[in-house]
C-alpha cells in the first residue's frame, strides 16, 4: 500500500488548476465554445464537495443536487460536441481535470 503523502496531492490539486488556466487560454479563448469550456469547469468543480458531503454525512438533498449538477455537465458536454463538433473535447477535458483538481485538494486538506 502507497503512503499517503499530503503534499504531493495538494501539489497535483495545484498542477490541475494551473493546467485549466493556460488551456483555457491557449485553446479556447475568445473561441465560440469557450462558454462551454468554463460552464463545465465550473459546474464539475462544484459536483465534488457536494457528492462528497452526501455520501460521508448521509445527505439527501445534497446528493440530489449533486447528482443534478452532474447531468447539467453531461447536457453541456453532449452540447458543445452537437455544436462545435470536435472542439468539444475542450469542455470534456476541463470538466475531468477540474473535479480532480477538487478532489486532491480536499484530500489533501482534509482533518486527521
Amino acid at each position: 500500500m502507497i503512503s499517503e503523502n499530503r503534499g504531493l496531492l495538494s501539489f497535483l490539486a495545484g498542477l490541475g488548476f494551473a493546467f485549466m488556466v493556460p488551456y483555457i487560454g491557449f485553446f479556447t479563448w475568445l473561441k465560440p465554445w469557450m462558454w462551454f469550456v468554463i460552464a463545465s469547469g465550473i459546474i464539475a468543480g462544484i459536483v465534488v464537495p457536494l457528492v462528497l458531503f452526501a455520501i460521508f454525512n448521509n445527505d439527501v438533498w445534497s446528493g440530489f443536487i449533486g447528482g443534478m449538477f452532474v447531468m447539467a455537465v453531461l447536457f453541456v458536454i453532449v452540447f458543445s460536441f452537437i455544436c462545435y463538433g470536435d472542439n468539444g473535447i475542450h469542455s470534456l477535458v476541463v470538466s475531468l481535470v477540474s473535479p480532480a483538481s477538487v478532489y486532491s485538494f480536499l484530500y489533501a486538506a482534509r482533518q486527521r
